[in-house]
């Protein structure tokens, strides 16, 4: 594996407070590292805290505010730790750079498009729900404590309980939030933590989307978008899952998980999905993002209707 390219080359680019053209990143991207060759770029798909483009066949992002280069330095120290290990390939930073006092860092680009529900519920997708749950166990067995020097987090022998989540929740959501919605929230979380059993931390993606897993051929061709990475609960992953292919999905690719499941997996997991659109809602209010606040609320209120906390 080549390694990584640090550089301080070129003129600084200056962005623009709320956006990012393919124009703009090119400027950076050819003013940082002239030795590339100059290919078009074009705009990925972006998400919270990066804009994302295509330079030929190299990936790069770039943090969309200061607050968000802790995400892009992350992903930069655990990445490399995690490629030769994996099952299926993850980006590997190659290029690293800084462009107005900010770092951005780009990877040679993994070949297969997003995971589709025809493959895996199609001919065959016994295949790739194979490599899901192989992918996942080996992620989740990566040792916490290597896990938790790269990401900067503290190590934990437990996950604290999710009523301490909620004090924080009550304080920074809340204010955002009907009346109605505040009271489900509520609800929702002492249910659950009436009966809640720690799970141990381990490393999770935490963003474990069908649009971050890539497809070949019918088989797992790599796993992006690694910036929420946390020492957390592994059932948080399988809420992405549930998110997009619903149950039927999360039970093809927990048949291939070699770990221990444990009791009370079914409630983690739904927990995990329906109080997933709350860091939206934070992530929005602490960037002055009302846009996020707007869409992590109708989101929200329609997860806890499925799961049953919010009457429909």
């Amino acid at each position: 594996m080549e390694p990584v390219t640090p550089s301080n080359k070129g003129t600084p680019y200056s962005r623009g407070l709320d956006s990012m053209e393919a124009c703009d990143a090119a400027n950076a991207i050819h003013s940082t590292f002239p030795d590339l060759d100059e290919v078009p770029v074009r705009s990925l798909n972006h998400d919270w805290s990066h804009w994302v483009f295509a330079h030929g066949d190299r990936v790069f992002c770039f943090p969309r505010k200061a607050a968000d280069s802790r995400v892009h330095e992350r992903e930069v120290r655990l990445l490399p730790l995690l490629a030769p290990r994996l099952p299926a390939p993850v980006p590997f930073p190659r290029w690293i750079g800084k462009w107005d006092g900010l770092p951005f860092w780009g990877y040679s680009a993994i070949e297969g498009h997003s995971l589709r529900e025809g493959t895996l519920f199609g001919p065959g997708g016994g295949g790739i729900a194979r490599d899901i749950g192989r992918f996942l166990t080996v992620l989740h067995d990566f040792p916490v404590d290597e896990a938790a020097r790269a990401l900067d987090a503290p190590f934990l022998e437990n996950l604290p309980n999710p009523g301490e989540w909620l004090e924080d929740i009550r304080m920074r959501v809340f204010p955002r939030l009907s009346a109605t919605l505040r009271v489900a929230v509520d609800s929702g979380f002492t249910r659950y933590a009436r009966d809640y059993r720690a799970p141990l931390p381990c490393l999770v993606h935490n963003d474990f989307r069908f649009d971050h897993m890539l497809e070949r051929y019918g088989r797992l061709a790599g796993v992006i978008s690694f910036g929420e990475s946390a020492l957390y609960d592994f059932a948080s992953d399988f809420a992405g899952i549930l998110a997009d292919g619903g149950w039927h999905a999360v039970d093809d690719i927990a048949r291939f998980y070699d770990r221990p499941i444990g009791e009370g997996f079914q409630e983690r997991v739904e927990f995990h999905y329906w109080t997933a659109p709350l860091k939206e809602i934070v992530y929005g209010v602490d960037h002055g993002e009302e846009r996020h606040v707007g869409l992590g609320r109708s989101e929200l209120a329609q997860r806890m209707r499925e799961v049953g906390i919010l009457p429909s």
